[in-house]
């Protein structure tokens, strides 16, 4: 008897294992199987007018990878099986859709249609050109007087006067040393000339005393 029920046993148990593996093979995927590549193409229309949207991002929602519409709103790039993208357009919503899982071709088409997306600009006040008398009245209320004493301060002989009485800066004052040091150096190792007994010089200044040039004006 006892040699009986563990028969039975035995039998209900490998009748279970074999439906749990028949089972198991129809609806679960094997571990370590990589997603399916499938060639994801499309076109991206507007929604109201059905018009295509021209040069429109397509991308794989988490990644950099997808696509870009052309001139026609077509697009074609490699996915995979169960991959979200994303579509984007300017003046669109973004808008999302998902590539089945269960695909039984290596090629899937895809309609996208755009819903619009409505921006809104801040106010935008358009004055008209004032005229001739305000014009006059704007030009008289301070204008007139600043742009005189802006030419008054560029005259030459009130730059002139600044010139020969303000004192030099520190900048002003390291350059005139230094070009008296290079001054030194270029002489270095013999006297320097005098200009007193140079006689080219002596035959410029009489050339032009006689033409004149001393003579005030």
């Amino acid at each position: 008897m006892s040699r009986l029920v563990l028969a039975c046993g035995l039998l209900i148990a490998a009748v279970a294992g074999v439906f749990a593996q028949t089972g198991n093979s129809g609806n679960t995927k094997p571990a370590g199987v990589s997603p399916k590549y499938i060639q994801f193409s499309g076109i991206v229309l507007s929604h109201d007018s059905l018009k295509a949207v021209s040069y429109a991002s397509i991308t794989i929602v988490g990644t950099t990878k997808g696509s870009m519409a052309d001139g026609d709103g077509f697009f074609n790039f490699v996915a995979r099986a169960g991959d979200s993208i994303m579509f984007r357009a300017i003046g669109y919503k973004t808008m999302y859709t998902v590539i089945p899982k269960d695909l039984s071709t290596s090629k899937y088409s895809w309609i996208q249609l755009m819903r619009e997306d409505t921006i809104y600009l801040n106010e935008t006040v358009i004055r008209p050109w004032p005229s001739k008398e305000e014009i006059d009245r704007f030009l008289a209320t301070g204008q007139t007087d600043e742009y005189s004493q802006a030419l008054a301060n560029t005259e030459k002989e009130k730059l002139a006067k600044l010139q020969r009485t303000m004192p030099i800066d520190g900048r002003e004052s390291q350059r005139t040393m230094m070009n008296y040091e290079a001054a030194k150096y270029y002489y270095l190792g013999q006297a320097p000339p005098i200009r007193v007994l140079d006689p080219l010089a002596w035959s410029s200044f009489f050339r032009t005393w006689k033409a004149g040039g001393f003579k005030q004006k």
